[in-house]
Parts: structure tokens; sequence; C-alpha cells
């Protein structure tokens, strides 16, 4: 049985329209990252992360989308898909969770 909480947090990801991509080449831009997840549906906001110090993106960034179906299109069309040499992650952004990857089995010690 899940408490109310745990209920809650499902609901909420559930109508989530907002997804985390990590593992972003630096030479990938902005405009390469939204045609490449907007095949599934609209992006109402995209947000890389940017260090303050170097002004270099670090390689994540979250993505908002119309609706939480497009959303969810976008995790299952995209998630683990090879870009410029690099695999990228892509997942639901969940509340009051913290996002934690699997490494890939060749990766792995």
């Amino acid at each position: 049985i899940r408490s109310g909480r745990e209920l809650r947090q499902t609901v909420c990801w559930q109508k989530s329209q907002m997804v985390f991509i990590t593992n972003i080449p630096f030479q990938m831009s902005e405009a390469e990252i939204s045609s490449w997840l907007t095949e599934g549906g609209a992006i109402t906001m995209l947000q890389l992360g940017k260090d303050e110090k170097t002004a270099r993106r670090p390689g994540w960034g979250h993505v908002q989308f119309a609706t939480a179906a497009e959303a969810k299109a976008a995790v299952e069309r995209c998630d683990r898909r090879e870009f410029h040499g690099c695999v990228l992650r892509v997942a639901p952004c969940r509340p009051y969770k913290r996002f934690q990857l699997e490494l890939p089995e060749e990766v792995q010690v």
C-alpha cells in the first residue's frame, strides 16, 4: 500500500511535462537538441545547465513539453540514443526524487 506522499508523487510524475537530459555532448547546440526532441511533440522550454565560473555547459538540461504525453513519448523515443558519439539519457523529472542512471554493462566494474 502506498502512502499519501508516494501516491501524490506518482500522480505528479504521470502528469509531468518536464524531462531531464544528461550526457549532452559539449558541441551539441540548443537548436540540435530542440530538433532532436521535437519529433514527438512541442517544446515549450529548453534550459541547459551552465557552469557559472567557466560559462561551459556541464552536459545536462531540462526540457518542458506542451503535454505530459509528449514528454513521455520523448523519454521512450530518445533515452539511450546516440548523438555526436555520446549516448544521451532522457528521463522524466520526478518531484522529490534524485535522478540516478544505470551505467552500461561495458562500463560497470
